[in-house]
């Protein structure tokens, strides 16, 4: 069971530190304390076997504990956004039939069969009831956690995690990064995205130790922390990149503990992997793909970073991967069609959403099998390594053919000038779809949309130059650190009006 875990932890490396989140410091022995408390709570409040209990309560130790003691209750964990507005954390709640709602959001209206909680009250429980081990009646077929996605193109969506998938996922990721209990993992990355959750996962699951940072808002202090603290392995996003090449003061700091470096959420360009180069030049880097619906489906192997620098690698170990048409039939090499994944970490599929659920699970090779249509773009070569082209919801049509807005990126990215850059298709007036192009340039520099845009004529296709370019001082991000297009189409209207 994934909160083995835990336990295992805890009379492996009992008085090791496990967290330090926010000034507090528990060790695996605190950690695990709490969290059979909070396990004794659920239940003692009427929480069986599958309930499902709801966390909003941001990047913090009380979310780690509620999370391992929702486990320990035999009952399904939610960590969500806790900073996202009330009617989409009443939506969640609503959609997971939650028994137990943990937030600091005193809107948050609850019926007579739940509970809410807020951190306070979190607490105050815990002093209350006992250290008694609940006893174990989920087995690992049992789902472990409904992972909702951040719903940028709708309601969000609940991903179905059993036991099993999220076992097989992070000992995958855990045999290629080799994490042990010597490491110091850094995660500014939100609990309620899957990679920032995982970040948590593998450091219980090896005894590591977990620097948990509630956002990423000061670089400088970032730096100074990973410093500090001697971290050894960094998870993060192209964003965060390009923010810490910003400042320049990075070569004031010794980063030399830094062991690894990883990278998804979308694919690290030529540009991110020099600045990783230069920022960290002792660490391996490790670029990589996945999606909510499996956790992570490729990794590129650091040796591979500058022979292959385009991909983001091979199946991930105990998974396959493959390349269809549209019709379902696997494409050659360098043909590009829809990812699809096999293996354990695939989901059950979306919480209360059958008609979605068949769209992205197939029947697979076996009987009963299914396999999970990613809705992602892209090509295997002959090494079988894929690279990303783009997200089908992402290609966008115009002028009679379809863009990828990655190719887009790619060629502007190429700027030394350009710190981060992104493509989105806005509809006109006249029913056309225009492409239009958002830069950030580093603050030195003062090219213009001009040169941009000549810069674009001379190296894409006439039909996948931008119409429009804007250049700003930084791009919006979103809670998982990707940045965030409907903040960008947004704007773009508001300029017509």
């Amino acid at each position: 069971m994934l909160h083995d875990y835990l336990r295992e932890a805890a009379e492996k490396c009992s008085n090791k530190t496990a967290i330090k989140s926010g000034g507090k410091t528990v060790t695996y022995r605190e950690l695990y304390k709490h969290s059979i408390s909070f396990a004794a709570y659920l239940n003692g409040v009427g929480v069986q076997r599958g309930d499902r209990v709801l966390v909003a309560f941001g990047n913090s130790l009380e979310t780690v504990i509620a999370f391992w003691g929702t486990l320990l209750a035999n009952a399904v964990v939610s960590v969500i956004n806790s900073e996202q507005p009330v009617n989409k954390i009443t939506y969640v709640m609503q959609d997971s039939g939650a028994k137990v709602i943990c937030t600091n959001k005193a809107e948050i209206a609850v019926n007579s069969n739940q509970k809410l909680l807020d951190v306070d009250q979190f607490y105050s429980v815990l002093d209350l009831v006992g250290h008694v081990i609940p006893r174990r009646i989920a087995i690992d077929v049992d789902l472990a956690s409904i992972i909702y996605t951040s719903g940028s193109t709708g309601d969000a969506k609940g991903v179905m995690m059993t036991h099993r998938n999220m076992l097989a996922a992070s000992q995958s990721i855990n045999s290629y990064l080799k994490n042990s209990s010597e490491d110091v993992i850094f995660c500014v990355l939100p609990l309620s995205f899957d990679y920032g959750l995982y970040q948590m996962i593998m450091a219980v699951s090896v005894g590591a130790t977990l620097i948990l940072e509630k956002n990423f808002l000061l670089p400088t202090l970032a730096l100074k922390k990973i410093f500090q603290e001697k971290v050894t392995a960094l998870p993060c996003v192209p964003s965060m990149v390009s923010l810490f090449k910003e400042h320049q003061n990075f070569k004031s700091y010794d980063l030399s503990s830094v062991r690894y470096v990883t990278n998804t959420g979308a694919a690290l360009s030529y540009k991110h992997i020099a600045y990783l180069q230069e920022l960290f030049p002792q660490a391996l880097i490790y670029s990589m793909y996945g999606v909510t619906e499996c956790k992570r489906c490729t990794y590129l192997p650091p040796e591979e970073i500058t022979t292959k620098p385009s991909s983001v690698g091979r199946a991930i170990p105990n998974t396959e991967i493959f390349v269809v048409d549209e019709n379902g039939k696997t494409l050659a090499p360098g043909q590009v069609g829809q990812l699809v994944v096999r293996g354990a970490t695939v989901m059950q599929g979306y919480w209360n959403k059958p008609e979605l659920t068949a769209e992205k699970l197939k029947p697979g090779l076996l009987p009963s099998e299914k396999l999970l249509y990613t809705g992602d773009y892209g090509y295997l070569d002959q090494d079988n390594y894929f690279y990303f082209c783009g997200r089908m919801d992402e290609v966008i049509k115009c002028r009679g053919v379809k863009v990828s807005p990655k190719e887009i990126e790619e060629v502007v990215l190429r700027l030394d000038e350009v710190m981060d850059a992104t493509l989105i298709g806005v509809e006109s007036s006249n029913g056309n779809v225009e492409l239009v192009l958002f830069v950030s340039i580093s603050k030195e520099t003062q090219i213009t949309e001009l040169f941009l845009y000549e810069h674009c004529r001379c190296n894409l296709e006439k039909e996948k130059v931008p119409s429009k370019i804007f250049i700003m001082d930084s791009l919006p991000k979103n809670s998982n650190g990707k940045i965030d297009k409907i903040a960008l189409r947004d704007r773009v209207y508001l300029c017509k009006k």
